[in-house]
C-alpha cells in the first residue's frame, strides 16, 4: 500500500514540475519522412563509401559538387551523419542523432506548427550550408555532412521555446539549458581536438543561426537573462516595423 502511494506521489511531482517527456506520443508525417531519409542516406553512404564512393560524394556538401551544379547537396548533406564507415559506435551515434531529431522536431511542431517547422529547417539548413561551404574553402576540407548540425539549430530553437524547461536525470531536476549547452560544448571541443575545424565552425554558426531565427521570426526570448535587454530591443524593433 505504501509502495503504491510513493509511486502516485512521484508521478504527481513529475507532472507538477513540468519535466520534459522522453518519448513523444505522436509523430507527424514530415518528421517520419526525414528520419527515414537520414537513416537511409547515412547507413547506405557508410556501407558504399569503400565500394561506390561516388554515392557518398554526390550527396555530401563539397566545393567540387557546387562547381558541378549539384545544388541538391545544400539540403541532402543534412541527411548524412558524419564519420563514415559502419561500426557499432557509428550506429549508436546515428540512433542518438535520430532520437534527438525526433524529440526536438515534435516539440517544435507542437509549439509552432508544421509550416513554421519546415521553414525553420529550410532556412537554417541553407544558411548553415553556406557557412560550411565558406569553411570548406578556408580549411581545404573535402566534404561536409550536416545531420549533427541539424540537431544544433533544432536544439537551440527548442530551447528558445522552452527556456524554463527541466530534465529529470538520476532523480534530480536540471534546467534544460545547462544540459543542452553542456552537451554542445563537449561535442564542439571534441571536433576541435580532432581538428574537424569545418564542423566546429559550422556547428557554432548553427547555434547562432537557430538563436537568431527564433528571436527574429518567432520573437521569443532565450534562456539566458544576460541577453534579455538585447533580445527585448530586437523584438521591439521588429514589432515596430510590422
Amino acid at each position: 500500500m505504501n509502495f503504491r502511494k510513493k509511486i502516485f506521489n512521484f508521478h504527481d511531482y513529475f507532472k507538477k514540475n513540468d519535466f520534459q517527456t522522453i518519448i513523444p506520443k505522436k509523430t507527424p508525417r514530415i518528421v517520419k519522412i526525414i528520419i527515414i531519409l537520414i537513416s537511409f542516406f547515412s547507413l547506405l553512404s557508410s556501407i558504399l563509401i569503400l565500394v561506390r564512393p561516388n554515392f557518398f560524394f554526390t550527396f555530401s556538401l563539397s566545393i567540387p559538387g557546387m562547381q558541378k551544379k549539384f545544388f541538391w547537396q545544400i539540403l541532402t548533406n543534412f541527411f548524412i551523419v558524419p564519420r563514415p564507415f559502419v561500426s557499432f559506435r557509428y550506429v549508436i551515434h546515428t540512433i542518438f542523432v535520430l532520437y534527438l531529431f525526433w524529440v526536438f522536431s515534435i516539440e517544435i511542431i507542437n509549439f509552432k506548427g508544421k509550416k513554421h517547422y519546415i521553414f525553420l529547417l529550410l532556412t537554417c539548413s541553407i544558411l548553415s550550408s553556406m557557412v560550411a561551404l565558406l569553411f570548406l574553402n578556408v580549411f581545404s576540407f573535402q566534404f561536409f555532412n550536416g545531420a549533427d548540425t541539424l540537431i544544433y539549430f533544432l536544439a537551440i530553437s527548442w530551447l528558445m521555446l522552452n527556456r524554463d524547461a527541466k530534465f529529470f536525470i538520476l532523480f534530480t531536476s536540471i534546467k534544460a539549458k545547462w544540459v543542452i549547452f553542456s552537451i554542445m560544448i563537449l561535442n564542439l571541443l571534441s571536433s576541435l581536438s580532432l581538428e574537424y575545424y569545418v564542423y566546429f565552425a559550422t556547428n557554432i554558426s548553427a547555434i547562432i543561426i537557430g538563436y537568431l531565427y527564433s528571436l527574429i521570426v518567432w520573437k521569443v526570448n532565450g534562456p539566458f537573462n544576460f541577453l534579455r535587454k538585447f533580445e527585448d530591443a530586437i523584438i521591439k524593433i521588429i514589432k515596430k516595423h510590422h
